[in-house]
């Protein structure tokens, strides 16, 4: 069983190296951290049941959003403003008095608001644009084109505009207009232009003001490798894993990527119950060729244990350093030796994330995913460094990873507590790959 043990931690090890420093493409939305965030600078209040981010917004809670990112939320209560709308419950009646006289927004009919409508993401994307000083009417965009405006303005991504569009997604929308600077140029983020006109307590904003300014630095780190088709890594993990002893991995990648091709270097080496264990990948022509236990064999490429669209996404950089600030809810900055050290605790939706990822890396990797009852992963420590010149050095993560097992017919709990280092060596047209010269003479495998 030890063997088996031994191929199931390679296979844990090399997937949640590859999920990790891929960003997730979707990932479990829970934004309480944000909608905390909001209420303390009074921007999101919720109702008298709590937050109830998973539910569908209505029109009138977008129209409040819209009063209060706008800082004229005081204006509003204490005008003397009117609507025509007879179907406007107290609670929202101001705001959409000033709104309509604004001309904000308009009802559906000559009478009716239908505040209960159910407010979609083009519509709230559009209001969160007239907030930031984007003008429809003005031809700045229109409201058909709204996502994609938005997503060029970095207010919205794929993630949030597909699906249903929840309060969860309401509250993460809004608070990337927050970060995000006004069209008329005079302020840093929308959050300055409201402290600055008092609609938001200064003290109340200055945590988020922070985060916002780190997480700026922090999108830089590693910005040079940017569509990079050329890079060198490594990376090691050593493993705790309790009555089985410990285990060490390294892995050794090099990745060359132009559009859809893929060449790459990949080694693996276990060191586990005082025996050493060598995997060898080869990434070429639409295969991908392996070593193991002295065996040569090829597969097609969409039927390795290589996951080689990971590898192109990887040779892209779609570093953790790029992760989107919803996903995160704190970031602290420190020095050590010459780098600085950006610390990031991401949230349990994006977290619930890494663990699918990693299940799918592994399944697709040829692991038997029938032998698995669980997997659980918790971050101990994640950290991204920075040299001197604002590059990024490597990543660094301390996990505690727990595997409800069942092999041979005996049900067992795999534990380890990892610790995953990543450095970033060599990038550029100074990375190559030497391949083998017996290639063909590795066994093809048919699937």
């Amino acid at each position: 069983m030890t063997r088996n043990i031994k191929k199931a931690a390679i296979k844990i090890a090399v997937a949640a190296i590859l999920a990790f420093v891929l960003i997730a493409s979707a990932f479990a939305g829970n934004f309480e951290h944000l909608a905390e965030e909001m209420k303390d600078m009074g921007l999101f209040r919720g109702t008298d049941t709590g937050f109830e981010l998973d539910r569908v917004p209505n029109r009138a809670e977008a129209v409040i959003m819209l009063i209060r990112l706008l800082g004229v939320e005081e204006d509003a209560l204490e005008g003397d403003y009117e609507h025509p709308f007879t179907d406007v419950p107290d609670w929202a009646d101001a705001h959409v008095a000033y709104a309509y006289e604004n001309g904000l927004t308009t009802g559906t009919a000559a009478t009716l608001f239908d505040p209960r409508t159910e407010c979609s993401a083009q519509m709230f994307v559009t209001f969160m644009l007239r907030a930031l000083g984007y003008s429809d009417l003005d031809g700045d965009f229109t409201y058909s084109d709204a996502i994609d405006f938005g997503k060029g303005v970095g207010i919205i991504d794929d993630f949030l505009a597909n699906g249903p569009f929840l309060r969860d997604d309401m509250v993460a929308v809004a608070y990337l207009a927050l970060g995000t600077a006004p069209n008329d140029g005079e302020f840093d983020t929308l959050l300055d232009k409201l402290v600055d006109e008092g609609a938001v307590p200064e003290a109340a904003a200055e945590p988020v003001l922070k985060k916002f300014a780190l997480y700026d630095e922090l999108s830089k780190v590693g910005s040079e490798l940017d569509g990079e088709a050329r890079l060198a890594m490594s990376a090691t993990m050593s493993m705790d894993m309790g009555d089985f002893g410990s285990a060490q991995a390294a892995i050794g990648l090099i990745v060359i990527a132009e559009g859809d091709s893929v060449m790459a270097e990949i080694q693996t080496t276990m060191h586990m119950a005082g025996q050493e264990y060598v995997n060898e990948y080869y990434v070429a022509d639409g295969y991908v060729y392996t070593i193991e236990d002295s065996v040569k064999q090829k597969k097609a490429a969409d039927q390795a244990d290589i996951d080689v669209d990971a590898l192109i996404n990887l040779s892209n950089a779609r570093l953790i350093a790029a992760t989107p600030i919803y996903a995160i809810k704190s970031i602290a900055k420190s020095p050590e030796d010459a780098s600085t050290v950006y610390t990031i605790d991401l949230t349990e939706g994006y977290k619930s994330t890494v663990v699918n990822d990693v299940l799918g890396l592994m399944g697709d990797s040829g692991f038997d995913m029938a032998q698995v009852n669980g997997l659980d992963i918790e971050f101990d420590g994640l950290a991204a460094y920075a040299d001197s010149d604002g590059a990024l050095e490597k990543i660094k993560m301390v996990m505690t990873i727990k595997m409800e097992m069942k092999m041979e017919g005996i049900s067992l709990t795999l534990p380890m507590k990892a610790t995953l280092e990543i450095k970033f060596l060599e990038r550029g047209e100074g990375v190559i790959i030497t391949l083998p010269d017996d290639l063909d003479e590795y066994v093809l495998v048919e699937p």
